[in-house]
């Protein structure tokens, strides 16, 4: 989770600073994306398998859930969304929607689009999970997993032709949506010490390369693009973290990875506030400013605001 969410400050700070056509962030760009928000998906896929086959225990499941991102997400975002409303910027359906991440699915992203896909992937996760390892044998668990993923393509590509303008709205979510059943297999066979081979190497660039192609005539293959070079990129990254034995990177990755998802929330919502804010105080074109000064004000206070979520939510749990 650490270089995911690092990835995702390095590109969103690119894309706030406007400055991602110069040559040296373009390289950093790539740096940055080699993980990005497929890498949350599909560790999250990989993290729930375990935690499902561990508890098999559904009740249990969606309650720590709950805790752990939804109710999380709903503290974090109060103030902002409240303050919007207050200020007329948002009715208070839109509030509601916003507050429970459902406002992706109707009126697309307002930055919080991977908070809204996880929790739908959270809902459907133990009856994905009981369709896929009904079986215990792993070639029928693997031919599950692609015709699993294949359907999954074919209801994007459905949307696509059917309805563009809300594929638009939504694809940013849903077109990441099979890497997270790949994280959900992968977890599967570490479990069991199946070990990846040249073949799937093979299977992947095969398709990496034809989906280079085809992505120029159609853009819902630009995500399947995306998701074989995460596909490769990831295990290489795994193996250069764990036998190069960067110990100081390793440390700031963790401590990021505890705290991605307040880092990632926060981020987003301050951003616009602070650069507001900057402006209101005569501080204009402030480009990098208003972005420098986000990110500290996130990196001090993701610590604790997860300390005190946590104590919020034992609180009531004990009451």
């Amino acid at each position: 989770m650490g270089i995911a969410i690092l990835g995702v400050l390095l590109s969103h700070a690119m894309e706030w600073t406007e400055c991602e056509n110069l040559w040296v962030l373009k390289i950093g760009t790539i740096i940055a994306r080699l993980v990005f928000t497929e890498g949350f998906l599909f560790l999250s896929g990989f993290g729930l398998y375990y935690s499902l086959s561990k508890e098999n225990n559904n009740i249990l499941f969606y309650k720590r859930r709950m805790e752990r991102v939804l109710i999380p997400f709903a503290i974090m975002a109060f103030p902002f969304y409240f303050l919007e409303f207050c200020m007329g910027k948002d009715s208070f359906c839109s509030f509601l929607l916003k507050e429970s991440s459902l406002y992706f699915w109707a009126y697309g992203n307002n930055g919080m689009w991977y908070i809204s896909v996880t929790i739908f992937l959270y809902i459907l996760f133990p009856f994905i999970f009981n369709i896929l390892f009904k079986s215990k044998v792993y070639k029928s668990i693997l031919f599950r997993t692609i015709i699993l993923i294949f359907l999954s393509e074919t209801i994007i590509i459905f949307i696509y032709f059917i309805n563009k303008p809300y594929y638009d709205l939504i694809s940013i979510g849903i077109t990441k949506i099979p890497i997270f059943l790949i994280g959900m297999i992968m977890a599967y066979m570490s479990k069991e010490d199946i070990k990846l081979n040249i073949y799937y190497f093979i299977c992947i660039c095969a398709i990496f390369i034809i989906n280079l192609v085809l992505k120029k005539e159609f853009p819902f293959f630009i995500s399947i693009y995306e998701i074989c070079y995460r596909l490769l990129s990831i295990p290489l990254i795994c193996v250069c973290l764990k036998y190069l034995k960067f110990q100081y990177l390793n440390i700031i990755l963790k401590w990021l990875g505890k705290y991605s998802l307040e880092i990632y929330v926060i981020h987003i919502l301050l951003i616009n506030k602070m650069k507001y804010l900057l402006n209101l105080i005569e501080i204009n074109n402030a480009t990098y400013l208003h972005v420098l000064v986000t990110y500290l004000i996130v990196l001090l206070l993701c610590k604790p605001i997860h300390n005190w979520i946590n104590k919020f939510i034992y609180y009531f749990k004990t009451m």
